[in-house]
């Protein structure tokens, strides 16, 4: 989900005029429904808006217990006539809860104040990779590879943990950069909620027809054989944006049908065709990862790891660094005294 810095009013109809705190706490509410940035509701207070994303609205929040920021994120009012979209929105709790790992946004909390429902959450600094795209196009090689090799490291963990995460994109992604202050910059993984518990023993989430993820990242069997999913769907995705990353643009475009089609049956460029210096090995992973079939695809998020640790960056040629002035000083000197020398054996050879 992408930052928003506007402090935006976002309306929720199903949230009435109380709140899961006090009774001296504030509604959370205006008279027309809209979040009020500054009301309370247990130990959170509502700031301001951050992002608006497909499931849910994402505001800043303090925890007033702890101190800390954190991110409120409310699930659409006009999800809550579907069935499965509130057990859905607190699937994505429990699915994050289930990975502990760096990579993967933390959820602290969630819960439901007056038929609405709602998540607390990691806030993070930084900004989405979608953002990062729109803002700087292709990212160079040694850039795309470290960050390939930290979302599969944190894919890794969640298919350990038994979780598929079936939605990997740019707007998913979120790049945080190093307290320390270098350069450097560390992948959080965001929105569960539509991911698949492998061993989850409720009610499926999802009905026959439903179509979870985003088109352009999607594995075939997503759309068109949806009962065979598995961990192997988000190497797919992975792959796409690997290929996104390294030539700026997604392997299919069109309508959503015909992006459908070009997953399940076209083969996607070389990515060398849009750039004959992304590296062979590169190029060859990530039209592996996007193998129509699953079981020609990398096995596992470990031995995409792996190649990519394989994968050396040529470095370009760097030019030579310019003289000091002494050097320069002592390179004209010898000059002069070559062309002294020169001038006096020709006239010593005239005197011959």
């Amino acid at each position: 989900m992408d930052r928003a810095e506007t402090a935006t009013v976002v309306v929720d109809y199903s949230l009435t005029t109380t709140t899961t705190g006090g009774e001296d706490d504030p509604t959370v509410l205006d008279v027309q429904g809209a979040i009020i940035p500054g009301s309370v509701f247990g130990k959170y207070r509502v700031l301001r808006s951050l992002a608006d994303g497909g499931m849910g609205m994402v505001f800043l929040g303090e925890d007033l217990t702890l101190g800390r920021m954190v991110a409120l994120k409310f699930l659409h009012q006009r999800l809550l006539g579907d069935t499965s979209a509130v057990p859905r929105f607190f699937a994505e709790a429990v699915a994050a809860a289930r990975v502990s790992h760096p990579g993967v946004v933390s959820v602290f909390d969630c819960g439901s104040v007056e038929g609405g429902a709602y998540l607390v959450m990691e806030y993070l600094t930084g900004e989405s990779l979608s953002s990062r795209i729109k803002r700087s196009g292709r990212l160079p090689i040694a850039r795309v590879l470290d960050l390939g090799t930290q979302l599969a490291l944190t894919l890794a963990a969640t298919h350990e943990a038994g979780v598929i995460h079936r939605d990997l994109k740019p707007g998913n992604i979120h790049l945080v950069p190093d307290p320390a202050g270098s350069d450097h910059e560390f992948v959080k993984v965001l929105d569960f909620g539509v991911a698949k518990l492998l061993t989850s023993s409720g009610p499926p989430l999802t009905q026959r027809g439903d179509l979870l993820g985003t088109p352009y990242y999607m594995a075939p069997e997503q759309s068109f054989d949806p009962s065979t999913v598995d961990h192997r769907c988000d190497i797919y995705s992975l792959g796409c944006l690997l290929y996104q990353l390294v030539t700026g643009t997604v392997p299919f475009r069109g309508s959503i049908l015909e992006i459908l089609i070009g997953h399940k049956r076209v083969q996607a460029a070389s990515t060398r065709s849009f750039d004959p210096a992304i590296p062979p090995a590169l190029d060859e992973l990530i039209l592996r990862m996007m193998a129509k079939s699953p079981d020609e695809r990398p096995a596992s998020m470990v031995d995409v790891v792996n190649i990519l640790a394989s994968i050396q960056v040529q470095e370009p040629a760097r030019p030579p660094a310019p003289l000091t002035i002494g050097e320069g000083m002592t390179v004209v000197g010898i000059l002069v005294g070559l062309g002294l020398l020169l001038v006096g054996i020709r006239y010593l050879a005239g005197l011959l």
